[in-house]
């Protein structure tokens, strides 16, 4: 090989060394690229369910109101649709965070609460049935107050917490000043 020639291969060496690098790069690149994508689509996927499962049960209780207060049946179309759709998007829920136990648990105790307010729908509707519209509408009131109490005894120890954890970093602060001086 001529001398010359030898030397351009020498030159063109490093120049594909870093070709065939800059190539691998951008093909790892796009992988991780379209791995991030997915999870950013998985993402949405979970918001947007979980968003439905809140709507069903939101209609649900609506349409159960609307009952109780106006006695019309046709109310109850809609809250039998909305119930009837809540198991599948828990489903589709479940399927979308299968690959993480941290969200499972959180769907199982998402699961549970929403069980237990179409449950107690269930019931108040069920009361009307037998007791008449007025005891349900008195269960319903009671329920509500009940809900409401229980939530602002949640924002109480909220606050509470809030306010001892407030109380321990603060705690902490004046150990660690007294320490450095």
């Amino acid at each position: 090989m001529p001398a010359s020639r030898r030397a351009s291969a020498i030159a063109i060496a490093p120049t594909a060394v870093l070709l065939i690098a800059s190539a691998s790069l951008i093909l790892v690149s796009s992988y991780r690229l379209r791995a991030s994508r997915d999870l950013v689509l998985d993402t949405y996927d979970v918001i947007s369910v979980a968003s439905s499962l809140l709507s069903n049960v939101r209609d649900a209780e609506a349409n159960q109101r609307g009952y109780l207060i106006t006695g019309r049946t046709e109310y109850l179309t809609p809250y039998q649709e909305a119930i009837t759709e809540v198991p599948k998007l828990v489903t589709r829920l479940r399927d979308l965070t299968s690959d993480n136990p941290e969200q499972q648990h959180r769907i199982e105790a998402l699961t549970d609460a929403t069980n237990t307010e179409l449950t107690q729908l269930a019931a108040t509707i069920d009361s009307s049935r037998q007791s008449g519209i007025a005891t349900a509408r008195a269960e319903m009131i009671a329920e509500a107050e009940a809900a409401r109490a229980e939530e602002y005894g949640n924002l109480a120890g909220w606050r509470e917490s809030g306010q001892v954890a407030s109380i321990d970093r603060a705690e902490r602060r004046s150990r660690l000043g007294r320490r450095v001086r």
